[in-house]
């Protein structure tokens, strides 16, 4: 079945609306990281307007993808794939109005311009 095969990614991911540990969304347009699960602990918003690669201060665990942008989020500083600490290909996209619990912890990030 095709939904069982989308359903065995290794990131959860929830279309935008207040998740678990939030009461309510954010100010449209907004890209955030969470130190704790379910979009809980401290919140690093991200510069929309910078396509840069870009090191996140504390590791995520969770994110929010509020805005019409699409966001790869790594498990290795400096945009650099792969399970963290190796080489690979691994990284995780956050769509557009999406929140996620990361497989690992998030550690760098690179907007990408909606399309």
């Amino acid at each position: 079945m095709l939904s069982a095969a989308l359903l065995s990614g290794v990131t959860v991911s929830q279309q935008a609306q207040a998740a678990p540990g939030r009461s309510a969304l954010p100010p449209f347009p907004t890209v955030a990281f969470y130190t704790g699960s379910e979009l809980t602990g401290t919140e690093h918003t991200a510069d929309l307007t910078d396509n840069t690669c870009h090191n996140l201060t504390e590791p995520a665990l969770s994110a929010l993808n509020y805005a019409a942008v699409d966001v790869d989020v790594y498990y290795n500083p400096d945009c650099r794939t792969g399970e963290p600490g190796k080489t690979g290909d691994l990284y995780m996209a956050l769509g557009s109005l999406h929140w996620a619990e990361l497989s690992y912890p998030g550690l760098s990030y690179r907007v990408r311009s909606g399309s």
